[in-house]
């Protein structure tokens, strides 16, 4: 027995019709294909808010290296998924790992090293600690 994993193009549903005809050849649709077809979901107004509001807690923690030591200290050295732009699956993953980690981002944010870092009195800072603590994140 075989499988064939492929996109939901045309040219390979008319592919996957003619291997109806061989009971040995299985088919199916690619997982993440299908996934980022649904990239207007993360256009929603709820899911839109939160992702952005993932992406600017991720964006401001690498964009210092002060920032970022304090991070991979309070993970165990556990990195956060850097989310791309146009990628549908790309946000939910880094919404998803922000949200793993948001006891020990909360611990982080919460710390006397936090306080002390040079970057805590910031805007961004200041609401990324206030994004951290929301029951809705």
């Amino acid at each position: 027995m075989f499988q064939v994993v492929t996109d939901n193009h045309s040219s390979n549903m008319i592919a996957k019709n003619m291997l109806a005809t061989r009971p040995r050849i299985f088919w199916s649709s690619c997982a993440a294909h299908t996934i980022d077809l649904l990239k207007d979901i993360g256009n929603l107004f709820k899911y839109k808010i939160m992702i952005e509001k993932a992406r600017s807690i991720s964006v401001f923690i690498f964009s210092h290296i002060s920032t970022l030591a304090l991070m991979r200290k309070f993970t165990n050295r556990r990195e956060l998924v850097r989310s791309g732009v146009t990628r549908f699956a790309n946000s939910f993953l880094s919404l998803g790992c922000i949200i793993d980690k948001k006891m020990q981002l909360a611990s982080m944010v919460s710390s006397p090293d936090w306080d002390e870092n040079k970057w805590s009195s910031t805007v961004k800072r200041r609401a990324g600690k206030k994004t951290i603590y929301l029951n809705v994140f």
